[in-house]
């Protein structure tokens, strides 16, 4: 999807907000696997989830459920943030209940 369209910084920027954001893409992705979007609440270990970042560019961190923290990118690496502040999630390699949303 992005492999090889942008050369830098800015043109990866440009890039995901022509695809209407990294929450947008992020749904988008995670559907094409099959992996259902679920309750903040019920994320588990290695489930994706989304964080609002309001001091950051992209405005949301996609990371990873490590249990009661979200691994995410930062500025200068990775970032242990409580799963309390997460908006989305969706459950990755795992049965959900009614296909999701559990």
């Amino acid at each position: 999807m992005f492999r090889g369209k942008y050369r830098d910084a800015l043109g990866a920027a440009r890039l995901v907000r022509k695809h209407g954001g990294v929450e947008a893409i992020a749904a988008k992705v995670c559907a094409e696997h099959g992996w259902p979007e679920i309750r903040p609440a019920m994320a588990q270990r290695g489930d994706v989830v989304l964080l609002p970042m309001p001091h950051d560019e992209m405005k949301v961190g996609l990371g990873l459920c490590l249990g009661a923290v979200g691994a995410f990118t930062g500025a200068s690496g990775l970032l242990f943030l409580p799963m309390t502040g997460v908006t989305r999630a969706w459950a990755v390699a795992r049965v959900v209940e009614n296909g999701g949303l559990v």
